[in-house]
């Protein structure tokens, strides 16, 4: 990675927060193999010249090890261009998560990311595209970062069809020489509704940087994302929008729109 861009993402992941999220709603624990594909458009401040196709993909696995636990294995990739040059492509660090619980009732998450991305010679526009589109988790496409997250889950069912949940966790963040460790706590809370086959789900994240910092300042990162799915049509077609609520995620990144597909 070139010392300019080093340097930028360096600067904004110190007010960055962190997530245990891997996709804009979290793949659930599973009673079979399951594949989980995410596309998202994100529309970025300032970059009206960007090409149609910029998107960002992800694609998860998740893997039943026995009743009440499942491995998730993910990994993301950013693929960008503009009026200027053709397009691009840069993959992310890899996932891995245990998720723990019953489909449909997760219960926590206990996760590893590790420095597998690229590392591009020269200002690469689709990372700096997939770092300030996902500032929730910044350690999912620098290079040389190794992560270790975790989160509880509590839910309720309610007689109507619906589920409200809470997530607590956090994480701790380091580069691979060991030499510093960045700390990141979050709160989210969220709903999913299931009515004629579709559910609809929304979620609120909140997430802030813990450690100190002299010389940054600090600062909330919050995401309001809605969605929906056709819960009985084969792949499990659903659209999503996600949009940051605060000014250190809106500064960058407007909105994004996407797709996602269950296997």
């Amino acid at each position: 990675m070139s010392p300019t861009l080093r340097i930028v993402l360096a600067a904004t992941f110190a007010l960055a927060p962190s997530s245990v999220a891997a996709q804009v709603f979290d793949p659930d624990p599973v009673d079979h193999t399951t594949l989980w594909v995410q596309v998202e458009k994100p529309f970025m401040e300032g970059a009206a010249d960007l090409a149609v196709y910029t998107s960002i993909i992800e694609a998860d696995v998740v893997v039943p090890l026995r009743p009440g636990l499942s491995l998730q294995i993910g990994l993301p990739l950013a693929v960008a261009g503009n009026s200027g040059s053709g397009a691009s492509q840069q993959h992310g660090n890899l996932r891995l998560n245990v998720l723990f619980g019953e489909p449909n009732e997760p219960r926590g998450r206990l996760g590893l990311v590790l420095p597998t991305g690229s590392s591009p010679r020269d200002e690469s526009l689709p990372l700096v595209l997939g770092f300030f589109t996902w500032l929730n988790e910044p350690e999912k496409w620098i290079d040389e970062l190794l992560a270790l997250r975790g989160e509880l889950i509590r839910s309720t069912q309610l007689d109507d069809g619906a589920r409200l949940g809470i997530r607590v966790g956090g994480a701790a963040i380091t580069p691979t020489e060991f030499n510093d460790v960045t700390f990141f706590g979050r709160f989210a809370g969220w709903a999913h509704f299931d009515t004629d086959g579709a559910r609809f789900r929304v979620d609120l994240e909140t997430n802030r940087r813990v450690t100190t910092d002299p010389g940054f300042s600090e600062g909330w990162a919050s995401y309001l994302a809605l969605g929906a799915s056709l819960a009985e049509v084969m792949g499990r077609p659903g659209l999503f929008v996600r949009v940051p609520l605060g000014d250190l995620t809106r500064d960058a990144h407007g909105f994004s729109v996407g797709l996602t597909a269950r296997f």
